[in-house]
C-alpha cells in the first residue's frame, strides 16, 4: 500500500500526449478526455487505498471501467458519463491494449434525470440584449438569433455559391418555408452547414 501514484492529471496528461493529434485532433476534446481520465485515476487512487483492486490509470481493466461507470452513474448526467467512457475507452484502445481495436466498453446509463429545456434565447431576451448594443453588435445578434447561429458562427457566414455546405444528409423540408438566398456557416467541429 505504500507504492507511490503520480497524481491523475499528471497520468491522464502523459495518456493523453499519446493520443493527441492522431487519435484526439480537437484540442477541446483532449482536453475533456484528460479531465477524464483525471477523474478516474482518482478512483483508481481511492480503491487502491481502500485495499481494493486499484492502482494507475495505466492498469485499468475493462471489467475495472465498468464498475467505475456504474458508480460514476449515480452522481453525474448521461453526458459526463459517456465522455469519460470514451476517454477510457481510446486509452484502453490505443494506450494499454486493454481493449482490442473496434472493441467498446458497455454503454452504462446514467442513474440521474437530466432536466431537459432550452437554453435558446426567448425573442424578449434578444430584444433586451440587442437594445443595449451597438447598432452593429445589435444586427449581429439578431442575425444570429434568427438564423439559430452560435455566437462565433456568425464571423463564418458566406453566401452557399462561394463555400458549399459539407455533403450530408438532410431533411427536404429543412428550408422549404424560407426565401432568399442561402449562406453557410462553419460550426462547432468544423462542419459547414447552410
Amino acid at each position: 500500500m505504500g507504492m507511490w501514484f503520480a497524481s491523475g492529471e499528471r497520468q491522464a496528461g502523459r495518456i493523453m500526449q499519446q493520443l493527441q493529434g492522431t487519435v484526439v485532433e480537437s484540442v477541446r476534446s483532449v482536453s475533456n478526455y484528460e479531465a477524464a481520465l483525471a477523474n478516474v485515476a482518482t478512483w483508481q487512487k481511492a480503491e487502491h487505498a481502500a485495499g481494493r483492486e486499484g492502482g494507475d490509470l495505466r492498469s485499468l481493466t475493462p471489467a475495472q471501467a465498468v464498475a467505475y461507470l456504474e458508480q460514476r452513474g449515480e452522481t453525474v448526467g448521461q453526458k459526463t458519463l459517456d465522455q469519460e467512457r470514451q476517454a477510457i475507452q481510446l486509452m484502453q484502445q490505443h494506450v494499454t491494449g486493454h481493449l482490442a481495436q473496434g472493441e467498446r466498453l458497455p454503454v452504462i446509463k446514467s442513474e440521474q434525470q437530466q432536466v431537459l429545456g432550452s437554453r435558446a434565447y426567448t425573442p424578449a431576451q434578444i430584444s433586451a440584449i440587442s437594445d443595449r448594443q451597438t447598432d452593429k453588435n445589435a444586427l449581429a445578434t439578431q442575425i444570429a438569433h434568427a438564423a439559430g447561429l452560435r455566437a462565433h458562427e456568425i464571423l463564418t457566414l458566406r453566401r452557399a455559391d462561394e463555400r458549399p455546405a459539407d455533403v450530408r444528409p438532410t431533411r427536404d423540408e429543412k428550408f422549404a418555408v424560407r426565401q432568399g438566398e442561402r449562406y453557410t456557416v462553419v460550426g462547432k467541429g468544423g462542419l459547414c452547414r447552410e
